[in-house]
């Protein structure tokens, strides 16, 4: 069995010191923070996430409220 391979694509646009522009292949995203800690607001949710740098030890955690699906 042969796998397809995969082509990607990210941009990155670096709009003020703290904020960042993502831009990929099916979504993109604003960030908003730093190396260690920082808030990604995008098409795919919003996210917090951090990094202890140089150990790779990291986090990623969506914070999205869930949305009610019950009917009644």
């Amino acid at each position: 069995m042969t796998k397809k391979t995969q082509i990607t694509f990210r941009k990155q646009i670096k709009i003020l010191p703290f904020l960042t522009l993502r831009i990929g292949k099916k979504s993109f995203s604003f960030r908003l923070g730093g190396r260690y800690l920082g808030v990604s607001i995008g098409s795919t949710g919003i996210y917090i996430s951090g990094s202890l740098v140089g150990t790779g030890f990291g986090f990623r955690r969506k914070i999205t409220p869930k949305k009610d699906t019950a009917k009644n």
